[in-house]
This record gives structure tokens, C-alpha cells and sequence, in this order.
């Protein structure tokens, strides 16, 4: 199953000095994984104006398998497929933390 960690909103990191951000925690347990991605991934465009979107990559990572790198091959390869070759407008960053 997926957890959205998104209970802890607020702006990004750099553009206020006196934002105070708020806090969420979760228990993490052995074989679980944290995805982390910039804007990038889900802003991705296809030529007819439409995004990547949330809903997109929720739907790589529900299928995808354990392993970190095959993890982002798949969603790079989903968001390939979806832009049909375009070039990136923005970084696309993905990052996995599995716990041991």
C-alpha cells in the first residue's frame, strides 16, 4: 500500500526565512520505501498541454517493483512514453530511500 506524505504542506524550502513549517511524522518499517521528486516529474508535458500528473505516477509506483533503481527506470521510462520524446521543461529528480 502507498502513503502520500503531503499532511506537512507549506512553500519550498528557500523562499522565506520566517515560514514556519509544519511537521508530520510516520513510522517507517524494514522494506519500506520514500519517494522523493521535484515538480519536474509530475509537470512533465506532453505536446497537447496536459501534465504527468500525481495520478500518473501513483499508478507507476503501485506497479513498479522493489528495487530503487528499477523503481525510477519505470518512471522515467512512463514519463518518456507520456511526453513522447519531448525535452524536460524542468529537472526531473527522483530519489529513493528504502529502510533496511
Amino acid at each position: 500500500s502507498m502513503f502520500i506524505l503531503d499532511q506537512a504542506q507549506g512553500i519550498p524550502l528557500g523562499i522565506s526565512e520566517t515560514f514556519e513549517f509544519t511537521e508530520q511524522t510516520i513510522q517507517l518499517v524494514a522494506g519500506d520505501q520514500v519517494i522523493l521528486y521535484t515538480d519536474g516529474v509530475t509537470e512533465a508535458f506532453h505536446d497537447n498541454g496536459q501534465t504527468f500528473g500525481t495520478d500518473r505516477l501513483d499508478a507507476v509506483l503501485a506497479n513498479c517493483g522493489i528495487d530503487a533503481h528499477a523503481l525510477i527506470e519505470s518512471v522515467l521510462d512512463a514519463i518518456e512514453q507520456f511526453t513522447q520524446g519531448r525535452p524536460a521543461d524542468d529537472d526531473r529528480t527522483i530519489i529513493v530511500l528504502k529502510v533496511q
